[in-house]
């Protein structure tokens, strides 16, 4: 391999991106009532049976496995990790392998706590997703595009917009409704420019801790840097529009859940507190200066979460739907006529379908009620279904039902939102489990609004091995099927949790219900039937086993033969015969007998080379550590294979070399502070366990839920983690966030279809297919790093954008003028210019032979520009130094970085690719990338608008083989700057046009 040296004298790094965003074709969900599936629901509420989505397991799955073994979840550990992106970008210029698509769902939605809409125009909507972020609608719901891909959390639980100026917006984070820590936030976002971009505003300061659960917004309209927050720990207010927040008052609890203001009087507001305890209602009228409890009345005991709304005509009447302590069905829906002095009881919500309570056993989760803006008469209440009084609240009549076929109209279960239209109140959103509706007549029809809302929370993925048909389990959307990309159905309802394809007969298909309820379909989908066989099981069609198993359980379809499969309880079983019979392979490979509350198998992986070799990991428990263990003759005997250091966690995947079932991968959750003395998430044994290497490298201390490694090249890894996709190509030295088309979401699944195409399943966003597949790799050419400060990453083939700035505050005494004297280059190498742009940053220099060098300087102090002394500049440990002369400043390295030079891999497709345009949403310029294997003489690049009119042409001559761009400046060809909106770029390459779409914003 050559090697050649250079010496560069290098200021200091940093490195800024922009966010990306991708947009799929989408149109409208097939009906529910030809969806029988969800009835099984039905069936079990009327029953009396628990509701069988379970929303506080799955939150105890996904917490639990993250926490072990302390309990916790390390409270900065996002914050750290992005950190720790943020400064592997600085030193890196990190062209990426892969690139994501989004294959939907785009018309079935998820969690939704908080809708928003624009006063200033309503076509305008905003709706949150608990795990996948903001999505912004321009068409009053008809369509959808996420626009805080990148911002600091995706857990959004309130949004409020300025009224003034609705391109400000707060958005809160996290979602304090659960008893466990899983959907964590890290303060208010804030963007000043309608979502484009945000900022994480965390300045909190207050004796219960940080709020990490933001779970209400109130921005006041008279004084709108004026804000107030109801947190898990309190209430706290900020006079600067969110630079600072202060803790104001608790009430008995600390948990405030809501906050309602009175529609005239911004200074008299209702704060509502207690979840998983009693607490009540407290008003202020003076701006948060003291609180009084509303007392008279109310009851004191027996009830949890208060949800509360008040007449915006009449503001004397207020109205709160209380939850149960201990069932969490309705307690009680209480009514004031004098601004809350004094209340009484009024009827209650009964849901006549589900025999019952209108919140289900779950008034802690989907609680929320509304009075009608214009007619206090008219209120909607909601848990379960959806309900309307006309009377003020004397009787309820059900007018949505979420499991069909039913007399009433569909609208999805467990709901948490009501939002009126701002100038016509017969129009209203409602934020469900399932997404946006809305209703135009006041609730006498329904709409559902999920086009481009890919906000499903995936637990697991699975492909056809053919065909762009995809199958996935989700939590309370059931198991999905996709039909015409991006839209897909639910063939199987509840939660869905593993999911397998026969690769040899898709036709086949399995999929789980909770607890290891295996389900088989013969017919892709259109029906199932229990195949548990061998596993111990209730009689019900839809009894998980017995046996002590997590909530959502493993199983794995064998590589070498698609009937055989294996399941994990505490024990593992097998099936030879597609899951007509099983029989167990193992005892208790737990080494745990203590119950339910012991550990279980989680993770379960058989070779491609011989079918005898199986691997299985499990959780951890009080009583035992996880594990790792082997079998090479399908379970006669096992083998302990956990040793140093490996650490105390949940082991979450086991990847095998497919030609070295002896070389195995072992991935784990929770995090390094959890287990100081074992770090790491990533491990490798190439000796079936004897020994282990850690090889987690450069990998920020986040859980890591997937692994998959490249069958062309044993050293290229991909793995799923809690802030997406990372990647390595030497053999985990180096990571590389890889989430370009994605998000920083949660990752759980990846599947690698046998045309190397890679599919990610994600906790929040829908699913994920890589734009290209998974290339034998070819050489490239690669800065390596000459000490751990400068580890700039080179591709010679590719343009790098050169930026350099230097900030200097305080004010000159003289005016002077700055310039670059230039770059030292010293000993042999090949010529590579170093180059750089003007000193205010806003410059860039884009050449096929530059080695990209991004500098950003910052002064510790603010000299004058004629210092008395010399001041110094530091910066990841290498120092400037400003030399004082008598008119300017002359800036010199004292430190030397020597980068060693040589030959890498770098995977080139052998077909022509167009990327997605980057950045996406974009303002004023985009950059739209494709690689061509071929010498091309003339290639052009059409934009249209959605009414298919012809915007712009771009014409490119005389292109080598490789990677090139257009660059668009959102203008048409007479040089005028297009309206905001969606547009098509196409490519014509060899009587095929490529397409994708972009979206401007201005």
């Amino acid at each position: 391999m050559k090697q050649r040296n250079f010496l560069l004298i290098i200021l200091l790094s940093a490195l800024s991106f922009t966010i990306f965003f991708l947009l799929q074709d989408t149109d409208s969900r097939k009906i529910h009532s030809s969806d029988p599936k969800i009835a099984r629901k039905y069936e079990r509420l009327k029953k009396g049976l628990p509701k069988s989505d379970k929303p506080g397991e799955a939150v105890k799955w996904f917490f639990e496995q993250r926490a072990y073994p302390a309990g916790s979840i390390p409270t900065d550990w996002r914050e750290k990790a992005l950190q720790h992106i943020e400064r592997k970008n600085l030193q890196k210029n990190t062209k990426p392998l892969l690139s994501w698509i989004s294959v939907g769902p785009h018309n079935i939605g998820g969690r939704v706590r908080a809708i928003a809409i624009s006063n200033q125009n309503p076509n305008i909507v905003y709706a949150s997703s608990v795990s996948g972020g903001i999505f912004k609608s321009t068409n009053a719901g008809s369509s959808w595009i996420p626009i805080s891909d990148f911002a600091g959390n995706l857990a959004i639980s309130s949004i409020v917009l300025d009224p003034n100026n609705n391109n400000i917006i707060y958005a809160g984070t996290g979602e304090g409704f659960f008893n466990y820590d899983a959907v964590r936030g890290e303060g208010v976002l804030k963007s000043t420019d309608g979502g484009v971009s945000w900022t994480l505003l965390k300045n909190f300061s207050g004796p219960a801790g940080f709020p990490y659960y933001i779970n209400d917004l109130y921005l006041r309209p008279d004084s709108t840097n004026i804000l107030y927050a109801a947190t898990n720990t309190g209430l706290f207010r900020t006079n600067n529009s969110g630079n600072n927040w202060n803790y104001i008052h608790s009430g008995s609890s600390y948990r405030a859940t809501q906050i309602v203001p009175h529609p005239t009087d911004p200074r008299t507001f209702y704060v509502c507190y207690g979840n998983f305890s009693t607490d009540g209602i407290y008003r202020t009228t003076n701006g948060g200066t003291s609180f009084t409890k509303l007392t008279g009345g109310f009851p004191t005991s027996n009830f949890n979460r208060i949800a509360l709304s008040i007449s915006k005509s009449n503001p004397n009447i207020l109205i709160a739907s209380l939850d149960s302590v201990t069932t969490h069905y309705t307690h009680s829906i209480q009514k004031s006529t004098d601004g809350g002095s004094s209340w009484f009881a009024v009827g209650k919500p009964i849901d006549t379908q589900l025999g019952g309570s209108h919140l289900g056993g779950q008034g802690w989760y989907n609680n929320v009620i509304a009075i009608h803006p214009t007619n206090p008469d008219i209120i909607f209440a909601a848990g379960i279904n959806l309900f309307k009084s006309t009377n003020g609240g004397a009787s309820w009549s059900m007018i949505a039902f979420g499991y069909p076929p039913s007399p009433y109209p569909y609208v999805h279960v467990d709901h948490h939102e009501i939002e009126f239209h701002p100038s016509d109140p017969s129009i209203i959103y409602f934020g469900t489990d399932g997404g946006v509706f809305r209703t135009t007549n006041t609730g006498t029809t329904f709409t559902e609004l999920n086009n481009g809302f890919a906000t499903i929370q995936f637990y697991s993925g699975a492909v056809h091995p053919t065909s762009e048909i995809y199958y996935g389990g989700t939590q309370d959307n059931g198991t999905l099927k996709s039909g015409t990309i991006p839209n897909w159905n639910v063939v199987f309802g509840g939660d869905g949790g593993a999911t397998a394809v026969d690769y040899n007969n898709p036709n086949i298909v399995y999929t789980e219900y909770v607890n290891l309820n295996i389900q088989k379909s013969t017919n892709s989908g259109a029906s199932w039937f229990k195949a548990m066989t061998g596993i111990p099981t209730g009689s019900n069609q839809y009894d998980g086993t017995t046996d002590r198993v997590l909530f959502i359980a493993p199983f794995v379809m064998d590589p070498n033969s698609p009937t055989t499969l294996v399941a994990g309880t505490y024990k593992l079983y097998r099936t030879t015969t597609g899951a007509a019979s099983w029989t167990a392979i193992s005892g208790d490979l737990t080494g745990d007998g203590t119950g339910d509350a012991g550990s279980k198998i989680s993770a379960i992986a058989i070779a491609k080379k011989s079918s005898a070799v199986i691997y299985a990991g499990t959780t951890g428990s009080g009583t035992s550590q996880s594990r790792v263990v082997v079998t090479t003759n399908t379970g006669s005997n096992w083998s302990t294979i956990s040793k140093s250091p490996l650490p105390n966690r949940w082991v979450t995947c086991i990847a095998i070399d497919t030609s070295d079932y002896e070389r195995v991968l072992v991935t784990f959750s929770g995090y390094n502070t959890n287990t100081p003395s074992t770090p790491g998430h990533v491990f490798l044994t190439t000796d079936r366990g004897t020994s282990w290497k850690d090889v987690s490298g450069d990998l920020p201390d986040i859980p890591v839920n997937s692994i998959v490694i490249n069958p062309n090249n044993q050293n290229h890894w991909i793995a799923g983690t809690d802030l997406g996709i990372f990647e390595t190509q030497n053999g985990g030295i180096n990571w590389v966030q890889q989430n370009i088309g994605m998000a920083n979401v949660v990752v759980v699944d990846l599947d690698l279809r046998k045309d190397n195409h890679l599919f990610a399943a994600t906790h929040g966003r829908g699913m994920f297919k890589s734009a290209e597949p998974l290339a034998v790799l070819v050489p490239r050419d690669t800065i390596f790093p000459g000490d751990t400060n400068a580890d700039w990453i080179v591709d010679a083939r590719d343009i790098l954008p050169i930026a350099r700035y230097l900030g200097l505050t305080g004010s000159p005494r003289t005016n002077a003028s700055l310039n670059w004297i230039g770059q030292n280059l010293s000993g042999p190498f090949d010529p590579i210019e170093a180059a750089y742009a003007d000193c205010d940053g806003d410059g860039k220099v884009e050449a096929e032979d530059v080695l990209g060098i991004v500098q950003n300087w910052y002064a510790t102090r603010s000299p004058l520009y004629r210092p008395q002394v010399n001041q110094v500049l530091a910066c990841e440990e290498i120092l400037q130094n400003i030399d004082p002369k008598s008119n300017s400043s002359e800036i010199k390295s004292i430190r030397n970085v020597i980068i060693n030079y040589r030959s890498e891999l770098l995977g080139i497709p052998n077909e022509f690719i167009l990327e997605q345009n980057y950045p996406n949403p974009f303002n004023s310029k985009t950059k739209i990338s494709f690689t061509s294997p071929i010498e091309i003489e003339k290639l052009s690049l059409n934009i249209y608008d959605l009414s298919g009119q012809l915007i712009r042409e771009l014409n490119k001559y005389n292109l080598l083989p490789g990677k090139n761009y257009f660059e668009w400046d959102g203008t048409n060809q007479s040089g005028i700057t297009v309206s905001s909106g969606v547009y098509i770029y196409t490519i014509t390459y060899e009587n095929k046009n490529i397409s994708r779409k972009m979206v401007l914003i201005k």
